[in-house]
């Protein structure tokens, strides 16, 4: 484990009861993917240590439950530590700025490459990209469901259209 692969995303404030859970704090911007952790690591003595997560109830307040942590006397043995997470848990604000990927190439999973997005429209229930392909704009929904990947770096995304959405405009 490279600490480099790690931030410093918050502390554990207090102990949440007497059965060893821990409201969290986050100290940065970006978005955490409480639903995708399986561990984080906390300091201990100089050193990243590793502690794998029993539950995380991110409705309202974040509490983490530690499977190393049973109880309230060790809860707080742990009480205002730093909580460092893997940066593949942590959604970069700029990812999330779907207006940033003007420009971008979509590759989708059975077309392949499509062309680039053009515009991004804001609806009632969600964004849609609106995408160039040929002479043709194809609108595309952006739902996490479909996006695959997003590499920021080649300005691709990897993405799969709902069954017959793509034929709809090409045909």
């Amino acid at each position: 484990m490279n600490k480099e692969d790690y931030v410093n995303a918050g502390y554990f404030s207090k102990p949440h009861g007497f059965k060893g859970h821990l409201n969290f704090h986050a100290v940065i911007n970006d978005e955490i993917k409480y639903d995708e952790i399986d561990h984080v690591m906390l300091e201990v003595n100089e050193l990243l240590t590793p502690f794998f997560i029993e539950k995380i109830d991110a409705k309202g307040k974040i509490i983490f439950k530690l499977e190393q942590i049973s109880n309230e006397k060790e809860a707080k043995k742990i009480q205002s530590k730093h909580v460092f997470i893997n940066i593949k848990f942590i959604r970069n604000n700029e990812e999330k700025n779907e207006d940033s990927l003007i420009g971008f190439e979509v590759n989708d999973k059975i077309f392949g490459k499509l062309g680039n997005i053009i515009r991004v429209e804001d609806f009632p229930a969600h964004q849609l990209w609106v995408v160039k392909v040929n002479d043709k704009e194809i609108l595309l929904p952006v739902e996490d469901k479909f996006i695959n990947d997003i590499n920021h770096t080649t300005k691709t995304i990897i993405y799969t259209a709902p069954e017959g959405l793509i034929s709809l405009y090409l045909d």
